[in-house]
């Protein structure tokens, strides 16, 4: 699910989408163009509405998380390698 949050994500804001509006064009383009399961819709909306957030500035080269760093490490232990983040 992170893929095709992310595929579409960077769809959307390439077309000029504001950053405010980019979740729900996301989540619409989703349910036009794919056959998503209630389970999938859910864990798409969930990767939009509750982000993993990093602080802006980095600190040795590493950025803080302000949010979700329960959910990477459980991303990471998936096999998930890619997501959506917001930095701050």
């Amino acid at each position: 699910m992170s893929a095709i949050a992310i595929r579409l994500a960077l769809e959307v804001q390439s077309a000029g989408v504001p950053f405010d509006d980019i979740s729900a064009r996301v989540r619409r383009r989703a349910s036009e163009e794919l056959r998503l399961s209630d389970w999938e819709r859910e864990a798409l909306n969930s990767l939009l509405y509750d982000a993993v957030r990093v602080s802006n500035e980095a600190r040795d080269g590493v950025r803080a998380f302000i949010n979700g760093q329960h959910r990477v490490q459980a991303m990471l232990d998936a096999g998930v390698q890619w997501t959506l983040v917001q930095r701050y």
